[in-house]
C-alpha cells in the first residue's frame, strides 16, 4: 500500500531526484537534458555543487577509460571492438568541455 507524503516529503524527494539527474552520470544523457530543464528548482550553489560533482565523476570516468584503451591497445584487440566506446568518449569529452565553457 502505498505511503501518503507530505508536500515537504515530496518536495524534499523532488530535489534529490534533480540532483541525482544532475550530478551523476548516465550512459544516455536524456536524464541529464531532462534535469537541466529543472535547474531553476534548485538554489544557485547547489546547482554549481552539482555541476562541479558531476564534471569530477565524467574526469574520472574518462581517465579510467583512456586506461582501459591503453590496455586494449598493448593487446592489440581489434579497433573494430571499442571503435563504439571511443566514438561515446569523444561525445562526452564535447559535452564536458561545453559545461565547463559555455561560449565553447
Amino acid at each position: 500500500m502505498p505511503v501518503a507524503l507530505s508536500g515537504a516529503e515530496r518536495h524534499h524527494q523532488r530535489r534529490d531526484w534533480l540532483a541525482e539527474l544532475i550530478a551523476i552520470p548516465a550512459r544516455d544523457d536524456t536524464a541529464f537534458e531532462a534535469g537541466r530543464s529543472f535547474l531553476p528548482a534548485l538554489p544557485p550553489d547547489r546547482v554549481h555543487a552539482l555541476l562541479s560533482a558531476r564534471a569530477e565523476r565524467l574526469e574520472r570516468d574518462s581517465a579510467n577509460r583512456e586506461g582501459f584503451r591503453g590496455l586494449l591497445d598493448s593487446t592489440q584487440v581489434p579497433r573494430l571492438f571499442w571503435v563504439e566506446e571511443e566514438y561515446r568518449d569523444a561525445w562526452r569529452m564535447v559535452i564536458r568541455r561545453s559545461q565547463r565553457d559555455p561560449a565553447w
